[in-house]
């Protein structure tokens, strides 16, 4: 038939043409060439993928011993723990962070087109277009996934990119940005925290002298809530680092009370006050407010309660005081009414003191505490 080609026709290619088309046909042997992908352009991808919500806290919590590849319920307060506790990593724990995450960006790297809405509001074309542009990283990590003979892990090697180094980094990172953020502002709003926190420590004293701390812990919550409400925080975004802010507070409250030298501020100095008279064997309780009910320490030993105003003057102390401890003792049905001064009293209040039996003390002589209410009874 005329349209058969001939067995042993020749083919219309000609010599050259057939060299070249040889010359470009790869060898199967032959080595892949390394793609050019940057480990900077992988970085942002997945940071653009990953980095807003909770995905890099929890990967930092299984580093530090959180064997759950998803958020718990049950163990969501020990999860918030170990994203609070300083890095103590181990391989083990590091290598299963790793996986968890890579096999959630496999989900990117194999579902390139994302979510696709139907948009009939702002709401879902604000939604569509945030989908859209991600789908610009999702190519990306489809790419490495693809050079890796379809396992992200092995496309991640042979572009050369430490996916676990870079793991590590970058949680360690964005938790330091955030805790540096959580501590300037503590720093900028001291002069108002420092009091508060002090008082909310002194409130959680139960009658038996003991430390509760829940107190504290809301104080430092409506701290965290009015600066740092709900998502501002990158890495804490399940919820901000309360027990940092806790232990920021507490630091002052141990400092206040191992100043051996008269603190110049007043709650200071309260607290001075309360320490020096708890290491005379008194069960002592900073009272809820400043000067409530003209009462500032309540110190209670065995059948004894004294009630004790403490006043950081550089002047003398007059009548004000000693009438307010006065009336402080009646509310409180107290043995004995003590002022505790560092400016001096002045005639007209020593005279009041005498007449209603309230015990002024210099507060260089506060060691003499017991001595002088015992003697008193």
């Amino acid at each position: 038939m005329w349209f058969r080609r001939k067995k042993n026709a020749k083919s219309a290619v000609s010599a050259p043409q057939q060299l070249a088309t040889t010359q470009s046909i790869p060898k199967v042997n032959s080595p892949i060439e390394k793609p050019q992908i940057s480990a900077d352009h992988i970085a942002k991808a997945i940071v653009e993928l990953r980095g807003h919500g909770a995905h890099f806290g929890v990967s930092y919590a299984q580093m530090n011993g959180y064997d759950e590849k998803l958020t718990n319920p049950e163990r969501f307060s020990e999860l918030l723990h170990l994203m609070c506790a300083e890095p103590c990593f181990n391989e083990a724990n590091v290598s299963f962070a790793v996986r968890c995450q890579i096999e959630e960006l496999e989900s990117f790297a194999t579902n390139v087109e994302g979510v696709q809405f139907v948009v009939v509001s702002p709401e879902l074309k604000r939604l569509q277009q945030e989908e859209d542009r991600l789908r610009y990283f999702r190519q990306t990590l489809a790419h490495v996934r693809t050079l890796g003979h379809g396992n992200l892990a092995a496309g991640f090697e042979a572009v050369g990119f430490d996916f676990r180094q870079f793991l590590v980094n970058t949680v360690t990172e964005r938790r330091e940005a955030d805790l540096a953020l959580v501590r300037q502002k503590v720093a900028e709003k001291q002069a108002i925290l420092r009091p508060l926190f002090l008082r909310a420590y002194s409130k959680g004293r139960n009658k038996y002298g003991e430390v509760e701390l829940d107190l504290l812990f809301q104080e430092a919550a409506d701290f965290l809530e009015k600066f740092f409400p709900e998502g501002s925080l990158k890495f804490f975004f399940l919820a901000p680092p309360l027990n940092v802010v806790v232990e920021l507070a507490l630091g002052w409250v141990e400092e206040a009370q191992s100043n051996d030298a008269q603190p110049h501020d007043g709650i200071d100095f309260e607290h001075w006050c309360a320490k020096k008279i708890e290491q005379q064997g008194w069960s002592v309780v900073v009272s809820n407010a400043s000067g409530d009910q003209g009462v500032d320490i309540i110190a209670s030993r065995e059948t004894v309660t004294v009630v004790v105003q403490c006043k950081r003057y550089s002047t003398p102390i007059g009548n004000k005081a000693i009438q307010e401890v006065y009336s402080g003792a009646k509310h409180y049905v107290a043995d004995c009414a003590v002022v505790i001064g560092a400016g001096g009293f002045t005639k007209s209040g020593q005279e009041l003191a005498s007449s209603t039996e309230v015990i002024l003390l210099d507060a260089e002589m506060i060691g003499d505490f017991t001595k002088q209410v015992f003697d008193r009874l």
